[in-house]
């Protein structure tokens, strides 16, 4: 009888875990995600030679040169690398596809170039737990940036219908680049650009449109916000509090939203936007000034 209910209770304790572990599979496989080095690249603009040794690929590329993907994600233990001329070079990465699929980038491996890297994908981008990004300026966003803007040095975004996300759970280190290295990740100007456009707007087609790109750019900045956390507190007791308060700053923001929204439209329904745009000014304009050190790089710095 012992032995028969000891049994059981194995199998009672493997089946979640086979239940969880069955609809990882299912999502890994539906994804269709390629967990390894970027692939199918082509230059559309300067030039890049691609070389392969073992788990890293190693991109040697001209100043401001642009690179089209059939992917670009990089795996577990893998390595891609970007040799540029200098810390003010960058390169432009976007993913195309091909056969008309686009493959989310997943990030689980090292990126590193001691230039700027653009990272476009309008399927989303993901930097998990493992992954690093260790280079001198980093871009990540699922908006269209063409290639005249690019090399006039013009960040104007367009949006992209049924464009992804872009989370970070890993680490982004600028701290390479200097005084002059730049993370911009654009969800915080996104969000509150479109705000403003919201409060605004001066019909109904045009207060929806807007209201979409201000969904996606609040979905970027909170990834943002939650991947700064990871780059500025390493020491894992210190994070967990940190990810505590940013929990906690979420909940009250979700409790008490409704309630100042009801307040504000008692004057205009325009206030309900219009108040995201102080705030978020004010917070560009707090990370433009937070100073880099050899502990806490500054996870976003502005071009002013």
């Amino acid at each position: 009888m012992t032995s028969s209910n000891a049994r059981r209770r194995q199998r009672g304790d493997f089946r979640p875990k086979l239940i969880a572990l069955s609809v990882a599979a299912c999502f890994s496989l539906s994804n269709g995600q390629s967990l390894a080095n970027p692939t199918g690249g082509t230059v559309g603009s300067g030039s890049a030679t691609f070389a392969s040794s073992g788990n890293t690929l190693t991109i040697t590329n001209s100043a401001n040169a642009i690179i089209n993907w059939q992917s670009f994600s990089i795996g577990v233990n893998e390595i891609t690398q970007f040799l540029q001329s200098s810390g003010a070079s960058a390169v432009l990465n976007r993913v195309v596809g091909a056969n008309g699929v686009i493959p989310q980038s997943v990030i689980d491996g090292v990126l590193s170039s001691n230039g700027r890297v653009f990272l476009l994908n309008s399927s989303g981008i993901v930097i998990g737990s493992s992954g690093r990004i260790d280079v001198a300026g980093f871009m990540a966003s699922s908006l269209t940036l063409s290639d005249q803007d690019f090399l006039s040095g013009r960040l104007r975004f367009t949006e992209t219908p049924g464009a992804g996300g872009v989370s970070n759970a890993g680490v982004i280190d600028t701290s390479s680049g200097g005084p002059g290295g730049r993370v911009f990740l654009v969800g915080l100007t996104i969000f509150t650009v479109a705000s403003l456009v919201c409060a605004g707007s001066q019909g109904q087609e045009m207060l929806v449109g807007a209201r979409f790109v201000q969904g996606i750019g609040g979905a970027m900045a909170s990834a943002v916000s939650l991947g700064m956390i990871v780059t500025l507190f390493p020491e894992p007791a210190k994070r967990a509090r940190a990810v505590a308060v940013w929990a906690m700053g979420g909940a009250i923001a979700s409790s008490s939203g409704p309630v100042m929204g009801g307040l504000l439209t008692l004057v205009s329904w325009r206030l309900i936007f219009f108040i995201n745009v102080p705030a978020g000014a004010a917070a560009l304009v707090l990370l433009a000034r937070t100073a880099p050190s050899p502990r806490r790089p500054a996870p976003i710095r502005t071009a002013s």
